[in-house]
């Protein structure tokens, strides 16, 4: 599957609430508040254009390498 990302926009966000990191896990729990109500493809644009604007989620990646 191919997701296109069409006008990469940072306003095109969720407002984020909190991180909570398990090391035991290696996981990262990531609490989104959706204040404009977007569904369907708006809401997935939305939380990757969130994740991948966030340094906390990008770094995580770099953990598990």
């Amino acid at each position: 599957m191919l997701i296109h990302i069409e006008n990469f926009n940072k306003t095109n966000t969720l407002k984020l609430l909190s991180f909570d990191y398990s090391k035991g896990m290696r996981s990262l729990n990531i609490t989104m508040s959706n204040p404009y109500l977007l569904e369907g493809q708006w809401l997935f644009k939305a939380i990757y254009n969130t994740l991948i604007t966030n340094d906390e989620f990008l770094d995580l990646v770099f953990k598990k390498l």
